[in-house]
């Protein structure tokens, strides 16, 4: 079977001020646009993901949210997960490997380096720092998500939002 996995590194975040954790920094108004236009290459890839998942920090929450609404997601449905906040690629590519097998496209959002590491785990290949709001698809084929950290990639292509 053929699984599809978004994955999405934030948007723009805005810069952290003196009183404020970085957990609880939101989007600019450039990063709310990045959201937009990664939730409009969703919507046409034709691949709409039917679980959304992401870091409980604000950004990747406000990321996840513009996504889910320009794709017709309820957003009542976002998975959103304090343990992704700061997550290496390690755990996340372990809590990928626990989602469901009903679930064949899959969208996660999440924070760099985690997410930079994991797409060059997942292709065998170094694509560098991905930038804020970008989108990459991979897909591959196989059984479960169980089956993730041992399958090779099928198949790459990404939206590079210009910041």
């Amino acid at each position: 079977m053929r699984y599809h996995l978004f994955i999405c590194r934030h948007a723009k975040a805005e810069n952290p001020t003196f009183h404020q954790a970085d957990y609880d920094r939101d989007l600019t108004e450039q990063g709310r646009l990045e959201a937009s236009q990664a939730g409009e290459w969703l919507q046409q890839s034709g691949h709409k993901p039917d679980l959304i998942v992401c870091s409980s920090a604000r950004r990747t929450l406000s990321t996840a949210s513009i996504i889910a609404n320009k794709i017709n997601y309820y957003q009542r449905d976002i998975l959103s997960i304090r343990e992704l906040y700061d997550s290496t690629k390690t755990k996340l590519l372990h809590y990928l490997t626990k989602i469901d097998k009903n679930h064949s496209n899959v969208l996660l959002v999440g924070h760099n380096p985690g997410v930079s590491m994991l797409i060059a785990t997942l292709c065998n290949t170094n694509r560098g720092n991905v930038p804020t709001g970008s989108v990459h698809h991979l897909w591959f084929e196989m059984e479960e998500w169980n089956q993730l950290e041992y399958t090779k990639t099928s198949g790459y292509e990404t939206n590079i939002v210009a910041s």
